[in-house]
């Protein structure tokens, strides 16, 4: 499993119906396209916005695969983003039952 999982404290900017992100003190690259985040505030309500990253612009900016329900300005929130592992995860579940193993998890997201 990749276990790759970032949280990070950033400067958050975000507008209602917008996919853009702008996350000051992040530190985004290109190969975060396709993981997951989590952006708390930007969703309904006020709630998490969890979707994809789906482009990369630059370290502080990346578009999201949803728009945003929430505008989110200039306001300190730590982002969660990380890898899909569910096929794995299920995979390695699978084998454990079949052989009969133990799964270890180290720490982390």
């Amino acid at each position: 499993m990749k276990q790759d999982g970032i949280n990070v404290a950033a400067t958050v900017t975000t507008a209602s119906g917008s996919s853009a992100l702008q996350a000051a003190g992040a530190a985004f690259a290109s190969t975060d396209v396709g993981k997951y985040i989590m952006v708390p505030g930007a969703g309904s309500a006020g709630g998490y916005l969890t979707t994809t990253i789906s482009a990369f612009t630059d370290a502080t900016h990346v578009t999201l695969g949803a728009t945003a329900a929430t505008t989110v300005s200039g306001v300190s929130k730590t982002l969660t983003y990380c890898s899909d592992d569910s096929t794995n995860l299920a995979s390695a579940i699978s084998t454990a039952l079949a052989t009969p193993a133990t799964l270890v998890f180290g720490d982390g997201i």
